[in-house]
């Protein structure tokens, strides 16, 4: 999996995204920071699952292609400065969302997830978003409701 470096604060935790129920990692450190300097385009990756489990969560015999997929999307995303802020799986898929420099970085990405690991259907989006409000919003919040963490680092409002 990827490399949760020391700066980082992980949270994991279960609830529902737009009704499935799902598994949600959140980097909060990188989330308090945000919006990130540098870093005003949300990329978002979404990746297929081909063994789902039947709830729509990952399965035990693809969770070791999904964390060689989740590393190699963020150490080639990394060499054009993007940061892992949050995962959602949940819906038969992974989905992965990072903060970059420039979005011009998505369509090579993908193109080499593509020809690495050609049996998965990925699909991705960027937005611009300087505040980083869509991190907060789709990873953030649900934490503070689902798991009860409280943070007072920033606020959104």
């Amino acid at each position: 999996m990827t490399d949760l470096s020391a700066k980082s604060d992980w949270d994991f935790y279960f609830c529902n995204v737009n009704g499935a129920l799902s598994s949600v990692m959140v980097d909060l450190e990188g989330n308090r920071r945000a919006p990130v300097a540098g870093k005003p385009w949300l990329l978002w990756v979404w990746v297929h699952m081909r063994l789902p489990r039947d709830d729509g969560l990952s399965s035990d015999q693809e969770a070791s292609t999904l964390h060689e997929i989740e590393d190699f999307l963020t150490g080639s995303l990394s060499e054009s400065d993007g940061e892992l802020l949050g995962r959602i799986t949940g819906d038969e898929r992974r989905e992965f969302y990072l903060y970059s420099p420039s979005s011009e970085c998505i369509d090579s990405a993908i193109e080499k997830l593509r020809r690495a690991f050609p049996e998965y259907v990925f699909k991705c989006g960027t937005r611009h978003d300087p505040s980083g409000v869509s991190i907060v919003t789709s990873c953030i919040r649900p934490t503070l409701i689902c798991s009860g963490s409280r943070i007072d680092a920033w606020s959104t409002s």
